[in-house]
């Protein structure tokens, strides 16, 4: 985008010091106010100080760049108080969310290339494929099952639906494959598939920015999202912090002593988000999970 600046060839000294060969470069300052366009906001930008003898700006010129300019840039925000947080754990840690009104994804990991343990947050997963197995018409039976996976998180329920609707724990890489997700693998238990938190949003974006008939159908949609908007008191903690109104799915197991706590879902209007930890204590991993997600909802609002 360009401005013409009206206000041009202010007296600048220090400018002419600096650039001798360049001519006028003396009478290069200038003054220009402007209303930030919505494209712009959110984003990491260069604005380019062009001096031309064409008023269009398309003659003989000279471009002076700006160093990068945060116009309220949220990558830039979150992955800078997403680290600080991180840093003051003993833990491995990776955090995604997506936008809902632009669609950027947004990441930070302090292990690069690292799969994490789902423990229960594949149980949405689980309840998506079995939705998309029945086109969201379920029997009176598969509708308790359901409701046992998600609001209670239920570990008997998920394995009678992955052993009686998949043929076992393989029939669950049907859904990564189908939705791309490319990180995602289970072998011989659900609750010990690997993922990463950018795989989970694309399951997300099937769930919540979908609509129409895609992988699941609205019907299936508003039916997942009736139980991870209310989920069981026990199960109300994770990237729920600092929102008031949320969808979640909670997972936590033990591996080599080490915890394995994560948190995935959608904070309405806003973003769906997904975290993934490895460290020596569930309240730990708990306790980081939140201030996470606390921080993220401060700063995208």
């Amino acid at each position: 985008m360009r401005w013409q600046v009206p206000d041009a060839r202010r007296q600048r000294n220090d400018v002419a010091k600096a650039y001798p060969a360049i001519l006028n470069s003396g009478r290069s300052g200038f003054r220009l106010g402007f209303n930030i366009p919505a494209a712009l906001q959110h984003h990491v930008v260069r604005f380019i100080h062009r001096c031309s003898n064409d008023v269009n700006g398309n003659g003989s010129y000279t471009d002076f760049w700006s160093a990068p300019v945060s116009i309220n840039a949220y990558a830039q925000q979150l992955t800078n108080r997403w680290r600080q947080i991180i840093a003051r754990y003993n833990a491995q840690v990776s955090i995604a969310i997506q936008m809902q009104d632009t669609g950027e994804v947004i990441s930070y990991t302090n292990v690069p290339g690292m799969r994490f343990i789902t423990a229960s947050s594949v149980k949405v997963s689980i309840l998506v494929e079995l939705l998309h197995n029945t086109g969201g018409r379920l029997n009176s039976y598969q509708q308790g099952l359901a409701e046992r996976v998600i609001r209670n998180s239920d570990n008997d329920a998920a394995s009678t639906i992955t052993n009686t609707y998949f043929g076992g724990n393989d029939g669950l890489n049907n859904i990564f494959r189908a939705l791309g997700m490319t990180s995602s693998h289970t072998d011989i238990h659900w609750g010990w598939t690997l993922t990463t938190p950018q795989d989970q949003l694309k399951l997300l974006n099937e769930i919540y920015f979908k609509k129409g008939n895609s992988y699941l159908n609205d019907r299936s949609r508003n039916y997942i999202k009736s139980f991870m908007g209310s989920v069981s008191a026990g199960q109300n903690w994770g990237i729920s912090a600092g929102s008031s109104s949320f969808y979640l799915k909670n997972g936590w197991n033990v591996t080599n002593g080490q915890w394995n706590v994560s948190s995935i879902g959608y904070i309405p209007g806003k973003y769906t988000i997904a975290v993934y930890t490895r460290q020596p204590s569930y309240d730990i991993g708990r306790q980081l999970i939140g201030n996470l997600a606390a921080a993220t909802r401060q700063i995208v609002g």
